[in-house]
């Protein structure tokens, strides 16, 4: 498996994207992209508590919790509580951040999100998945009642994120076999938004300097995780 992660704030004055990893074990790992949300408080702040929150319930119960649905419902869960104490220790701003989240187990990828980071899987070069984003656009897209100027009024509204207020609900957990070869890549929205995702399928095509050198064009912080298999 390797493993590449970047961030970067782009044209904005703070980065509020988190990338992080965990390798548990031999067999196991667990991998979060968070995205604090914009026109709330300390986003930064927010997307950083949900992610290690989620790293750190999964590092503690991957071994004893055999439903990995449960796993990942319960390390949400922890998330949304633990940014439920932070807000209250910062007088009760309100925080939020959308999350997406990869836990292999040594054969499969169990994602799980909220909002409108992504998972892409990637096989033999062709995109065989991708979760579909909470949004207000992907909702007007099921219904078949998108309209182009929509898409400005709305690019930003998620349906479901972290905030650590109300409780989450049910949380779905997408498992997808892997073969050797396969390309799993998370990301935030800035990244899938303003740049082609397949870029990063190529090694050449996606050093550090060469992110870097596109940051002032990019609207929003660009993230991602990329796992090959």
């Amino acid at each position: 498996m390797v493993i590449s992660e970047y961030t970067n704030k782009g044209s904005r004055a703070e980065n509020q994207d988190y990338v992080i990893h965990e390798l548990l074990d031999a067999n196991h790992a667990i991998f979060v992209v968070a995205d604090g949300m914009g026109g709330y408080s300390h986003g930064e702040v927010a997307s950083r508590i949900v992610a290690d929150a989620i790293i750190d319930s999964v590092s503690a119960h991957y071994k004893t919790e055999a439903d990995i649905t449960r796993l990942m419902a319960d390390a949400y869960d922890y998330a949304n509580d633990s940014l439920a104490i932070k807000r209250i220790a910062m007088g009760g701003s309100k925080m939020g951040s959308v999350v997406v989240s990869a836990y292999y187990d040594g054969h499969a990828a169990h994602v799980t999100w909220l909002g409108d980071s992504r998972c892409y899987l990637f096989r033999n070069g062709k995109q065989i998945f991708c979760t579909q984003d909470h949004s207000i656009l992907s909702q007007l897209q099921k219904i078949k009642t998108l309209r182009g100027y929509d898409e400005d009024k709305y690019a930003s509204i998620v349906t479901r994120c972290v905030m650590g207020d109300d409780k989450l609900g049910k949380i779905d957990t997408y498992k997808l076999e892997l073969l050797s070869g396969d390309t799993l890549i998370l990301c935030t929205d800035g990244f899938h938004k303003e740049m082609d995702v397949r870029i990063l399928l190529n090694n050449e095509k996606i050093s550090k300097d060469k992110l870097d050198a596109k940051a002032d064009s990019i609207n929003d912080n660009f993230s991602f995780i990329k796992i090959e298999i």
